[in-house]
C-alpha cells in the first residue's frame, strides 16, 4: 500500500513539474513577446531588402550536335543541319575549344553592340536595361584611348542632361559635370560622345549609368559567363549555357555565337571546296599540257622515221 502511494505521488510530482516548466516557458515568452515580434519583423525586412537589392541572374542554354565530317552526306544535309543549329567538326574537344575562343565571342559582341551597358540606378537597387534603354551612346572620333569608361546620365529637362561621375578603367576622375542635349557631339573627360533618344525615352526617370568597354574586353567578360559542357559518354551533344542579368541578352548572345560559328564553318567548307577545285583544275591543266607534249613527240617521231598513220 505504501509503495502504491509513493508511486502515485511520484507520478503527480512529474506531471506538476512538466506543467510548471511549460508555464514558466510560456510566461517568459509572453513577457517578452514584443521583442520576439520585433526580431521577426527585422529579420523579414533584412531578407526582403536583400532580395530587393540583389539583381537576379538568368541562364539560357542551347544544345548542339557535333558530327564528324566523314562522308558526303554531311555536306548534302547541311541545310537541314543549319536549321536545327547543328555544328560539325573534327571532334567534340576541338569544337569546345572553338566555342571558347575569344575571336568568336568578340564578333558576337560587335554584332550585338554589347560594348555599351546601360544600368538603371533605381532606389537601393540597380537594373540592367539592355535594349530597353531610353537613349543610346555613340563613341565619336579617335580621342578615346581608354579600354573602358563609365559615367552617369542625370535628367535635367526634356531635351538636356548632365553627365557626371566619370571613371576610366574603374578609377574615378576629378572632372566637372558636362551639360548637353540629345543629338549633340559632346567633348567629355572620357572622349567625344553623343547620346540619341530611343523609342523608350518616355520611360526615363532615374539616373542611368553608361559603361563602355572595347569589344575584346567585353568579349572576355561574356566568355567567362558562358559554359561549354559535353557528356562523359560517347555522345556528341554539347550544351552551351550563358548566365546574365538579362534573360534576353543571354539568349541573344548564345544564338549569335552559334550563327557566327555556323557561318565560319560554311565559309571554311567553301574555302576548302574552292581550294580543292583549284587544285584539280591546275592538275588537269598540267595533264593536258603533258598529253599535248606527248602527242607532239609522237608526231615528230613518226615524221623522222617516215611512219604512216594507218588510221589516216
Amino acid at each position: 500500500m505504501a509503495e502504491e502511494l509513493d508511486n502515485t505521488w511520484s507520478a503527480q510530482d512529474d506531471s506538476d513539474e512538466k506543467l510548471f516548466s511549460f508555464r514558466d516557458i510560456w510566461a517568459l515568452f509572453w513577457g517578452h513577446k514584443w521583442w520576439y515580434v520585433l526580431s521577426l519583423i527585422v529579420a523579414l525586412a533584412i531578407a526582403f531588402f536583400y532580395l530587393y537589392r540583389t539583381p537576379k541572374l538568368y541562364q539560357s542554354s542551347e544544345k548542339i550536335i557535333i558530327e564528324t565530317d566523314q562522308s558526303a552526306d554531311v555536306v548534302s544535309d547541311m541545310s537541314a543541319s543549319m536549321r536545327r543549329r547543328s555544328a560539325y567538326g573534327q571532334n567534340v574537344a576541338n569544337e569546345i575549344i572553338a566555342f571558347k575562343s575569344s575571336d568568336l565571342m568578340t564578333k558576337a559582341v560587335e554584332r550585338l553592340g554589347l560594348e555599351t551597358n546601360y544600368t538603371d540606378l533605381m532606389f537601393l537597387r540597380e537594373r540592367e536595361l539592355y535594349n530597353k534603354t531610353p537613349f543610346f551612346l555613340s563613341v565619336l572620333g579617335d580621342d578615346n584611348l581608354a579600354s573602358s569608361f563609365s559615367f552617369i546620365v542625370k535628367k535635367r529637362d526634356k531635351s538636356s542632361f548632365i553627365l557626371d561621375s566619370f571613371t576610366v578603367g574603374g578609377v574615378e576622375m576629378e572632372a566637372k559635370p558636362v551639360i548637353g542635349s540629345f543629338g549633340d557631339s559632346l567633348v567629355t573627360p572620357v572622349g567625344s560622345v553623343r547620346l540619341t533618344e530611343s523609342q523608350y525615352f518616355h520611360t526615363w526617370g532615374d539616373d542611368i549609368r553608361i559603361s563602355w568597354a572595347n569589344a575584346r574586353n567585353r568579349a572576355a567578360y561574356y566568355a567567362g559567363r558562358m559554359g561549354v559542357t559535353a557528356p562523359r559518354d560517347e555522345s556528341s551533344v554539347v550544351t552551351l549555357t550563358m548566365t546574365d542579368y538579362s534573360p534576353e541578352r543571354a539568349k541573344n548572345v548564345l544564338a549569335t555565337v552559334l550563327d557566327i560559328y555556323n557561318e565560319q564553318w560554311v565559309e571554311n567548307k567553301n574555302r576548302a571546296a574552292a581550294n580543292t577545285s583549284e587544285f584539280i583544275a591546275e592538275r588537269l591543266s598540267i595533264l593536258q599540257q603533258e598529253l599535248g607534249d606527248i602527242d607532239n613527240d609522237i608526231k615528230v617521231y613518226k615524221q623522222q622515221n617516215r611512219i604512216t598513220d594507218v588510221g589516216a
